[in-house]
């Protein structure tokens, strides 16, 4: 095998949910090329995202700072991580990276710009749903994913390379055909799907609330967007056709993986190259009253993720239950390139800085730091495996060190605590609220026991208030 093939691809899908995949227990929604690939890889059971901020997100997986540390002043952890990134150390490592998204936060993110290439795609200017899947923006996102690896292996074929894609997913545009979502409707007495193409927002009304409290409850939410009035639905029917709406988007999504999986297998590099696919963010269709992300809810629809990685040489499927998160996807990758590392002739330099002598030092010291962070997930599958290595338990925030609503998720409990702000009473905070849910059985955070679980209740709040996990 030759070390310096070993390429790296890693695409990342906004509102991807990973109860909505066949690999992971779905069995009403036919996802065969996602099931295909999950074959062949490894795959994560209890990934979990540490904000469902999209710079916290990145923040993570480019540089393996943890969130929570994020806006800490006292922290010089965060100062060096700020001088190296992902990007950096592949360049260094000799490879040609590319940035591939139709996403501007990321594309303009500070690790983004070291990035030897990044290329913008643009979000479609439509009216309405295309006819078919070969029209879709999921579609055509994968195909230009591919046609940059083929234009890579043809213009510089001895080199190895990093492509990170980053698409939208359900946050910017429902654009899959008709066709598709009708494919959802059970009978005839379930709701026509959802036919818009912009993509669904709305806080579910409950029977026995009245609107009136609903939206004084979500606006006084610090989970609500600054000067955002909530739609409210209280049409369940509604919901069920939105759902069938998304249902029709993983079909489509679906298709185009798996397409371009054959292409992408049916190249001698796949057996060489690392693939990774994961999402930053889980779309809400309602699970907890409300349905899309213009507001946060730090449930599991939210946080918990798929993640799937296929490692080099990879012939089964392995499964994991350990507790990942971004971090772990840094040091994992970091890891690689610094394995893989080959000569760094003919590399161009990124887009806005270069990696010396200086920076590359820098490069390995905070790859020595993020490892109290992180873990390289290579280890799962390893004859050395020692479980003590991984995470006894996650720490999520809303958005950094500064942010009061958090969560504990361990392999027992999920810990959610909310502080919702007095505005009655010079914005001060009122008292945490605490719910609790058993893992892996109540998966979707349905019955919660904070009031029958006092002890565990304890020894789980003080976790809430470390400015970094364990």
């Amino acid at each position: 095998m030759n070390h310096s093939k070993r390429n790296v691809v890693c695409l990342v899908i906004n509102g991807l949910n990973i109860g909505f995949l066949g690999a992971y227990g779905n069995s009403w929604v036919q996802t065969p090329g996602f099931d295909l690939l999950a074959s062949q890889s490894t795959l994560f059971d209890q990934y979990y995202i540490h904000s469902p901020h999209l710079i916290s997100f990145y923040e993570a997986v480019f540089r393996g700072t943890h969130p929570a540390v994020l806006n800490s002043i006292s922290s010089n952890e965060y100062s060096e991580a700020q001088k190296c990134s992902l990007p950096q150390l592949f360049n260094f490592a000799g490879y040609r990276t590319v940035l591939i998204t139709d996403d501007s936060e990321v594309a303009f993110h500070s690790a983004s710009t070291e990035f030897s290439d990044i290329k913008l795609i643009d979000i479609p200017d439509r009216s309405s749903p295309v006819d078919i899947v070969e029209e879709s923006h999921f579609y055509s996102f994968f195909a230009q994913i591919m046609d940059q690896i083929i234009e890579i292996q043809t213009e510089i074929e001895d080199i190895p390379f990093f492509i990170w894609g980053h698409f939208s997913g359900w946050s910017q545009i429902w654009d899959f055909p008709l066709d598709n979502r009708l494919a959802f409707v059970d009978d005839e007495d379930d709701p026509d799907p959802y036919s818009d193409i912009i993509v669904p927002s709305a806080w579910i009304s409950l029977p026995n609330k009245k609107q009136t409290d609903i939206k004084s409850f979500v606006q006084d939410s610090s989970f609500l967007s600054p000067n955002q009035s909530p739609n409210i639905l209280d049409d369940l029917d509604k919901k069920q056709s939105i759902q069938e709406a998304y249902c029709g988007g993983i079909s489509v999504f679906d298709k185009a993986l798996d397409e371009f999986c054959q292409v992408f297998q049916s190249n001698a590099f796949w057996n060489d190259s690392l693939f990774l696919l994961t999402s930053n963010r889980g779309f809400p269709l309602g699970e907890h009253q409300q349905i899309g992300n213009d507001f946060l809810n730090l449930y599991s629809e939210e946080l918990h993720l798929p993640l799937l990685i296929h490692f080099p040489d990879q012939e089964e499927c392995f499964r994991s239950s350990a507790l990942v998160d971004p971090c772990d996807i840094f040091v994992t990758l970091a890891s690689f390139s610094e394995k893989n590392q080959i000569s760094n002739a003919g590399i161009r330099e990124p887009v806005h800085s270069s990696l010396d002598d200086h920076s590359s030092q820098l490069g390995q010291q905070y790859f020595q730091i993020d490892q109290q962070w992180g873990n390289n997930l290579l280890n799962v599958i390893s004859e050395t495996n020692d479980s003590r290595a991984f995470h006894e338990y996650l720490l999520i925030v809303e958005k950094d060190a500064l942010s009061q609503n958090r969560v504990v998720v361990t392999n027992e409990w999920f810990l959610r605590q909310t502080i919702k702000i007095n505005l009655t009473n010079d914005n001060q905070p009122e008292r945490p609220h605490y719910e609790l849910f058993v893992l892996p059985d109540d998966r979707w955070n349905v019955n919660e026991v904070a009031d029958r679980c006092e002890k565990e209740l304890e020894k789980l709040i003080p976790l809430l208030t470390l400015s970094v996990k364990s």
